[in-house]
């Protein structure tokens, strides 16, 4: 559809330059408002990340201290069971005599 210049003169050509204008203005802050809310989508998904890596480490330290709680764990449950063969030992030598 071809633009008719003789629909932008006189004073309703005016109004109609004027409104075109203003729509195009109002496009513009619409666009720039799209775009502020993008960026501010983009620090969001920054932010979750680095929630999801400080979790992920978190995660990855109480493996680490679980593992070291259960290895001392065995060692412990090691040397109760050795003092219980001593004790058993101690009170059958005294049993004996």
């Amino acid at each position: 559809m071809a633009i008719d210049p003789e629909n932008f003169k006189g004073s309703r050509g005016i109004q109609r330059q004027t409104a075109i204008a203003a729509a195009v203005e109002e496009q513009g802050v619409t666009t720039a408002g799209i775009a502020r809310n993008i960026r501010n989508a983009a620090l969001g998904v920054q932010t979750v990340s680095g929630n999801i890596t400080g979790v992920s480490r978190a995660a990855q330290q109480t493996g680490a201290a679980a593992a070291e709680v259960k290895t001392a764990s065995v060692a412990l449950n090691g040397r109760a069971e050795s003092l219980n063969r001593q004790i058993v030992s101690f009170l059958d030598g005294i049993r004996v005599v």
